[in-house]
């Protein structure tokens, strides 16, 4: 047994600042893996739970995105979640949420986003073992996925897409894939919003017009492969943008829109940006 002690940041309360709080941290069991962090991401999940629009199931550790480096294997594990080889010392990135392919979302749907018991534990007892990311130790159960990053990919790189990059993935493998010369918008340039983006850019996407605030984010969506910006700062009026949507799409409107504003109102306006 190895005694290690790590630090963590706790969530208390809403609205209250993060508690730093010290735990024993434990050998990995059979099947899983400990992890010490050396990123985490902060996604609009967290701040939903900070400022209290998420109930809280008590003092949590948050944060879910993650890189760190191998610390220890548990029995079992010696290749990650996709069958590459795995050793101490290798950096991975996980998933804090495990489906369970047995319930209706899981077998029926292919939601594994929907499934009924990925979250169960996920956001717990802040003093136990926890695959959260704002701590120093992180412990991957049995059957959470997780990958090793390549040795030349800069943990940088896999840190700056976080959860956003997942969640367009599976998005657009719900809509069976985006093919060469389909017009798309992109609501919204934030991280989701720019993860779209890049992948609607190498699926073939012309046009590709992306839609959003501050004019430094659509400057990154241009260099993602965006052919227009449209700034809501300088074209603020729903009706005007998209006026200028069909426009740029022969009048038909987009054979895409992908909604990542995060915004109520955004839906609307996307039904009426579609062809």
């Amino acid at each position: 047994m190895t005694q290690r002690i790590g630090k963590r940041a706790v969530l208390v309360a809403a609205n209250a600042p993060l508690e730093i709080w010290q735990r024993p941290v434990a050998d990995p069991a059979a099947g899983e893996v400990l992890v010490r962090l050396t990123h985490g991401g902060v996604c609009g999940t967290d701040v939903h739970f900070w400022r209290g629009e998420v109930p809280l199931p008590g003092p949590v550790v948050l944060g879910h995105e993650g890189v760190g480096v191998v610390e220890a294997l548990g029995a079992g594990v010696g290749t990650d979640y996709a069958g590459s080889p795995l050793a101490v010392g290798d950096r991975v990135y996980w998933q804090p949420v495990a489906p369970c392919q047995r319930c209706h979302a899981c077998t029926v749907l292919g939601d594994v986003s929907m499934c009924e018991n990925a979250f169960a534990g996920v956001f717990g007892d802040a003093g136990g073992p926890t695959a959260a990311s704002y701590c120093d130790f992180a412990t991957l159960r049995a059957g959470l996925p997780f990958y090793r990053v390549p040795d030349d990919t800069p943990s940088d790189a896999v840190i700056a897409l976080g959860c956003a990059l997942p969640t367009v993935l599976q998005g657009i493998e719900r809509l069976e894939g985006i093919r060469p010369g389909m017009s798309v918008v992109v609501q919204g340039c934030g991280p989701v919003g720019l993860a779209a983006t890049l992948l609607a850019h190498l699926s073939g996407a012309a046009p590709l017009i992306v839609i959003g605030a501050p004019q430094r984010r659509l400057a990154v969506a241009r260099q993602f492969g965006a052919t227009d910006t449209l700034d809501m700062d300088e074209l603020p009026d729903a009706a005007a943008r998209a006026a200028r949507v069909r426009e740029l799409t022969g009048g038909r409107g987009a054979d895409v829109v992908i909604e990542a504003a995060g915004a109520v109102p955004a839906f609307g306006e996307g039904l009426q940006l579609v062809a």
